[in-house]
């Protein structure tokens, strides 16, 4: 059963998982924090980062659905 914990992974590992993302383009999010990006996908332990997947997902439906608001 999946917990909470294996919703994190590495940015390398999400970009392996989700190359159409891209490392520039996480990297961008997590320094111009769009709509509290960071604060809602993002845990740093210590000098590690790590995206939640489950988050991000969510973050990126929301954006899509104002997206389609703004059609």
């Amino acid at each position: 059963m999946p917990t909470a914990l294996d919703q994190l992974v590495t940015p390398a590992r999400l970009d392996e998982e989700f190359p159409d993302i891209g490392k520039r383009t996480l990297r961008h999010w997590m320094f111009s924090d769009p709509d509290n990006f960071r604060g809602r996908c993002v845990v740093k332990v210590g000098k590690k980062v790590y995206i939640d997947r489950a988050a991000l997902e969510r973050w990126l439906e929301e954006h899509r659905a104002e997206a389609s608001k703004e059609d």
